[in-house]
């Protein structure tokens, strides 16, 4: 306490630079000809370079590598997966932890190469096309979730439509919201000023499929129709539609 060492700024800098002859000086002639290389050095015989110049070639450095992978959201591949078991090993990097199963098909309406598909018990199945399908491109792309509780739901987008699957009790009228947690978009303190979701409704027979925008624990109001029922099905005291 009470002392200081002062420091100077270098303005000032002596390079000693480390020189390698890398040319075997055993070699007469101007021709050049490598010296000693080690093992891990990658230079093909007959070199006009010296190996040591990809360092680092030491054999004691393990080197690993690995390759990187996306889920095509637009556009189009620039590079497909190679095989089924490349597609398999993207899975897993893909989706972490996930139980995953692995089929082959051959299928020409179906996606080329390799496909993903997830289910609604959080495991994933891939799918390597052997036939020369559709093409490796977002606009033959569909995307698929699930959500399983009371009411089962799977969602399906591709580039033109949403096709949405609901199974529920087959006596009684069942419902899904979307969008949200709860009754509430966004609570504000003991308010909710937004409302509550868009829902999906189905009632009763399954002939009659309403869309509302529900209050805040409340049935809303039903909103015109922007769907079609495609399918209304009864199987084991389960609808689906």
């Amino acid at each position: 306490q009470g002392y200081a060492q002062v420091l100077y700024s270098p303005d000032t800098f002596h390079v000693s630079p480390m020189i390698v002859d890398t040319k075997n000086r055993d070699q007469e002639g101007m021709a050049f000809k490598a010296g000693p290389l080690p093992r891990g050095a990658k230079a093909p015989p007959n070199a006009t370079y010296s190996g040591l110049l990809e360092c680092p070639c030491s054999t004691r450095l393990k080197k690993h590598w690995s390759m990187t992978y996306s889920l095509l959201s637009d556009g189009s591949c620039t590079d497909d997966v190679a095989n089924a078991s490349e597609c398999s090993e993207a899975a897993r990097i893909l989706r972490p932890g996930a139980e995953h199963t692995a089929h082959v098909v051959s299928n020409a309406s179906f996606a080329s190469a390799c496909s993903i598909v997830s289910k609604a018990d959080g495991s994933i199945s891939t799918i390597w096309n052997e036939a020369h399908g559709l093409g490796c491109d977002a606009r033959n792309a569909s995307f698929v979730a699930t959500a399983a509780s009371l009411v089962h739901t799977t969602v399906a987008l591709d580039q033109s439509q949403a096709t949405i699957t609901m199974t529920g009790p087959a006596t009684k009228w069942f419902g899904v919201g979307f969008g949200a947690q709860s009754m509430c978009i966004k609570p504000y303190g003991d308010t909710c000023p937004g409302g509550g979701p868009y829902a999906i409704i189905v009632i009763g027979d399954g002939a009659n499929v309403e869309e509302r925008k529900l209050e805040d624990h409340g049935p809303g109001v039903v909103l015109q129709a922007s769907i079609k029922v495609v399918t209304n099905k009864v199987a084991n005291g389960a609808r689906t539609v």
